[in-house]
C-alpha cells in the first residue's frame, strides 16, 4: 500500500512539474475572451496567498522550508 501511496504522489509531482513548465514556455498571455477574459502567467513569490511576498531576506527560504519539513513531519506521524 505504501508504494502505492508513493507511486501516486510521484506521478501528480511529475504531473505538476509537467504542467508548470508547459505554462511557464508557452503560455505567458492567452486572450480566452479578446478583450474581456484573458489568462496571464503570474508569479507568487510568496506562499500561499501571497504571504511574505513582499519580504526581501536572505532568511525567506530557509523559514519557509523549515516550516515545510515540519509540515511534513506533523502529517506523517499524525
Amino acid at each position: 500500500m505504501r508504494s502505492f501511496a508513493l507511486a501516486i504522489g510521484g506521478g501528480v509531482l511529475l504531473l505538476d512539474l509537467l504542467t508548470k513548465w508547459w505554462v511557464k514556455n508557452s503560455l505567458p498571455y492567452y486572450p480566452v475572451i479578446d478583450g474581456f477574459f484573458t489568462i496571464d502567467l503570474v508569479r507568487n513569490t510568496g506562499i500561499a496567498f501571497g504571504i511574505f511576498n513582499e519580504v526581501d531576506s536572505s532568511w525567506k527560504p530557509i523559514i519557509l522550508s523549515v516550516i515545510a519539513v515540519v509540515a511534513v513531519i506533523a502529517v506523517v506521524y499524525y
